[in-house]
């Protein structure tokens, strides 16, 4: 009886280990779709630009907007109105690769706070504008099994979408998750 216990855990614990790390991966995702919906929604409600900035470790991300849109054109602050302010990825889950893409972009390349004519801290940053706009970005998150998923940020609506990693052999490719659909994710995932 015991060797039939120890037969099934030794089949379940790595297939729940893997599913734990997954599960990581999705709140990650998850949790930055949350902010992002925040930044976009929040930036619209308050007519101010607010953006999204990772450091340049890749782990930390933190919302700051621009307190006086009339006077102090291109400032930004900290926003400390929220429990959403900073956020720290999980310790299995890392930033593979961050790119804005289209127009405001230097040829698809993550612009920094000195391009954006921020503080010069080198954090790659995402803006939502009081207009409803984004920087249209892409952000691929992985984790230690190699699982990734993409966070694709649409510029003319802010809409935020969650793409799973799919192995199809020679089209690998991302593939629209269920959860990623019309809503913008504001229910998480």
């Amino acid at each position: 009886m015991i060797s039939i216990i120890a037969l099934l855990a030794s089949m379940t614990i790595p297939q729940f280990l893997g599913n734990a790390g997954r599960l990581a991966l999705k709140d990650a995702a998850g949790r930055l779709s949350d902010i992002m919906w925040f930044c976009h929604s929040t930036a619209a409600f308050e007519g101010r630009t607010f953006r999204l900035n990772l450091a340049p470790d890749g782990r930390r991300f933190q919302i700051t907007f621009e307190p006086d849109p009339l006077e102090r054109k291109g400032e930004f602050r900290a926003y400390r109105e929220s429990g959403l302010s900073v956020y720290n990825l999980p310790d299995n889950v890392l930033v593979r690769s961050f790119r804005l893409v289209g127009a405001g972009s230097a040829g698809g390349e993550a612009r920094t706070q000195e391009e954006a004519g921020g503080e010069g801290s080198g954090e790659s940053v995402i803006e939502f504008r009081k207009d409803g706009t984004a920087d249209a970005a892409n952000l691929v998150l992985e984790d230690r099994e190699g699982q990734a998923c993409e966070i694709r940020v649409s510029g003319l609506t802010s809409q935020v979408r969650i793409m799973e990693w799919t192995e199809q052999g020679e089209n690998d490719r991302f593939a629209e998750t269920p959860e990623g659909s019309e809503e913008g994710l504001a229910e998480g995932v």
